[in-house]
């Protein structure tokens, strides 16, 4: 008897090795449950870093676009002169929103010795999310001046044939941050020769 009761016991005991206790199925649901919420809290409070991600993107969009655009024409280059690169950043305030915006030159047919800027591509920021400035150097070092706000005007940026750009600083923050919260605050620039851009967290 007591042989059969132990022999019953260990097989038993085998059987339930390969599941999982509703205890066991409890703690999983819970963890997964903690991550989901957290991940939700960070893609909330993240959304300024996501849109510093999405300006620069479009600014290596653009060096892509210059480059494979090739020399603008000559005599739309004499007629437009040297300061027009191939295509063009631009970082403009509409209602509430910030907006970036990718133009690239294209030349009307001969015998016109003009060119159009043609929309390639667009991103509305989150509402959230505010343009404070741009400036007019690449600052690769945090604490630098400050641009003055944008406001309602637009500033715009070259990115040319020999893929180098005019080198600028977009400052991003969650709107009414300080310059010196630095959680909600970052930073895009583009280096003028190579054309690159970097994304750094705060001002």
């Amino acid at each position: 008897m007591t042989a059969e009761r132990r022999g019953h016991t260990v097989t038993a005991r085998r059987a339930g090795a390969g599941g999982f206790t509703l205890v066991e199925l409890m703690v999983v649901v819970a963890i997964l449950g903690i991550l989901g919420a957290a991940a939700v809290v960070y893609t909330k409070t993240d959304k300024v870093g996501e849109s510093a991600r999405t300006i620069n993107a479009i600014a290596q969009e653009a060096r892509r676009h210059a480059v494979a655009g090739g020399a603008i024409r000559p005599d739309v280059a004499t007629a437009l002169g040297p300061a027009v690169g191939r295509a063009r950043l631009e970082f403009i305030v509409v209602g509430a929103y910030s907006e970036v915006r990718l133009w690239d030159l294209v030349e009307d047919p001969l015998p016109a010795h003009t060119a159009q800027w043609r929309l390639a591509s667009q991103a509305t920021l989150p509402i959230e999310v505010q343009i404070y400035g741009v400036a007019n150097v690449a600052n690769t070092l945090p604490g630098g001046a400050l641009p003055g706000a944008i406001g309602g005007a637009s500033v715009s940026k070259m990115f040319y044939t020999n893929g180098s750009c005019d080198g600028f600083t977009v400052f991003l923050r969650k709107k009414n941050a300080a310059a010196t919260d630095t959680p909600n605050t970052f930073r895009v620039f583009a280096m003028p020769l190579s054309g690159n851009a970097e994304t750094v967290k705060g001002w």
